[in-house]
């Protein structure tokens, strides 16, 4: 357990290290504890809902072709051999198999 406590400037709670995030960069603990800085995020995103949705269309809209190529490469590299055949044979299985409720 941390013996050490900080004061949150948020809150003013005193909390022990371990309620705040370290940022190695920095290499220090952040001001504020994880408590206040998730509240805060979430207020953020509330209040920016309509921003950040149409930043996100925007950015969607503008690298589809960036995107096609990543999803391409994910899906090859996750695939874990089972192409279209092994799908397609359970899809049919599935689907002749009667369903009873």
């Amino acid at each position: 357990m941390d013996s050490q406590v900080k004061i949150c400037t948020l809150c003013n709670k005193a909390k022990p290290l371990s309620e705040f995030y370290y940022r190695k960069k920095e290499q220090r603990y952040r001001a504020e504890c994880k408590e206040c800085v998730i509240k805060r995020s979430k207020k953020y995103a509330e209040q920016h809902k309509e921003e950040r949705l149409l930043y996100q269309k925007q950015y969607r809209d503008n690298h589809v072709e960036e995107r096609k190529a990543y999803n391409l490469k994910h899906k090859e590299e996750n695939s874990m051999g089972l192409g279209r055949s092994y799908f397609g044979d359970y899809a049919v299985a599935v689907s002749e198999k009667e369903v009873i409720y």
